[in-house]
């Protein structure tokens, strides 16, 4: 199994090398890194999943046993997906001479950042299915999420497809037949406090 963490984004970068520019505080500052679309949104995410992690660890650390080598692998493996590039979107334009497209990579990250900005929610994986390359394709998108335990979830998983759904009509020209929003895990609110 190929480490994922050593895996080459499509810029040739790495997210070892992204994580440890980050951890040294983006300086010096590195002007390919800062100016490569897929560096910024891999960043954004590392720097996502640290505050995260650091807010789980504080909350968790003293209830929960040590996480699994696989664990570990797993969610490598997840935010190494997370950060490809992926196929290009087109943006339709009404001069037939200009070409638009948006990364694939780039929608996923609005669809997470769509996602999490629900209250009760973490989105932990984010799929676009179908042709994305042709314009009027048919295409699904499939989100998982964490959701705070005590919530409604078919309010939850509602509330994430409506402002999925609205994110992608006003940022894309995606076809989208349908929606699929899947609880895979719960957790506690950090603070202790109770949902109800």
């Amino acid at each position: 199994m190929t480490d994922p963490a050593r895996a080459a984004l499509d810029c040739g970068k790495t997210v070892e090398e992204l994580s440890l520019y980050l951890a040294e505080g983006r300086t010096p500052p590195d002007t390919e890194i800062e100016t490569c679309p897929d560096c910024l949104n891999a960043l954004e995410n590392l720097a996502r999943l640290g505050g995260l992690s650091r807010e789980l660890l504080r909350h968790d650390s003293d209830s929960l046993a040590p996480a699994s080598d696989r664990w570990i692998d797993r969610l490598m493996t997840a935010v190494h997906d997370e950060l490809r590039a992926g196929r290009d979107i087109p943006i339709q334009h009404p001069d037939p001479r200009v070409h638009i497209t948006v990364s694939e990579g780039a929608v996923r990250a609005l669809l997470r950042a769509v996602g999490d900005e629900v209250s009760g929610v973490h989105v932990t994986r984010t799929r676009i299915d179908g042709d994305v390359e042709t314009p009027g394709a048919p295409v699904t998108v499939s989100i998982a999420i964490a959701a705070e335990w005590g919530r409604p979830l078919q309010e939850l998983a509602e509330a994430v497809r409506t402002e999925v759904f609205d994110a992608l009509v006003r940022h894309t020209d995606l076809t989208v037949t349908a929606i699929d929003v899947t609880v895979d895990e719960l957790y506690a609110d950090p603070t202790g406090k109770d949902p109800s």
